[in-house]
């Protein structure tokens, strides 16, 4: 539990999430992670995934990323990082932004599946220009995908219970 100053909002005062979305690629489907991760069975290009995957670093408008039931008034987004790892059979794609447009995250992975798998001939670069839902991958499932949180500007200077009750026998 923390105190927090009475303007902080947990989702608009945050100004970076963090998601990770789990793959496992192997010809069979996953016995234990069926409920945790998307299984695909083609052979997935991993240096395609991270040359692709570097192209949505920086600020760009994100229109082509979108579900079609986004309330979001602006398309632009901050990518600061992506990056993938590959543990076994296990792919991880982890994506640090200022914020996201629903669907946003799976809609990305999806598009870096598909073209590693030489369905889409765009790359990330061209369909982001073209601003158009179409030009996309797939929406994956939502099961593979995890929120690991958000980060919040030091200025609201954010104090555990125990580290308030400390401040006030300090004084």
């Amino acid at each position: 539990m923390f105190e927090v100053p009475d303007d902080f909002h947990s989702r608009f005062s945050a100004v970076e999430r963090s998601y990770t979305y789990v793959i496992y690629n192997s010809r069979s489907k996953p016995l234990f992670f069926d409920n945790c991760s998307h299984w695909d069975n083609n052979n997935l290009d991993t240096d395609v995934l991270n040359q692709q995957a570097k192209m949505f670093i920086g600020k760009h408008d994100f229109t082509s990323f979108r579900s079609s039931s986004c309330s979001s008034k602006n398309p632009t987004k901050s990518i600061r990082d992506i990056e993938i790892e590959c543990h076994d059979k296990f792919i991880f794609i982890s994506i640090h932004a200022n914020a996201f447009l629903h669907n946003m995250v799976r809609i990305m992975v999806g598009t870096l599946l598909d073209i590693a798998k030489g369905e889409i001939n765009l790359s990330v670069e061209e369909i982001l220009s073209k601003h158009d839902r179409s030009y996309a991958g797939k929406t994956v499932s939502a099961k593979g995908l995890f929120f690991l949180g958000p980060k919040y500007d030091l200025k609201f200077n954010i104090h555990s219970p125990t580290e308030h009750l400390l401040d006030r026998f300090k004084r």
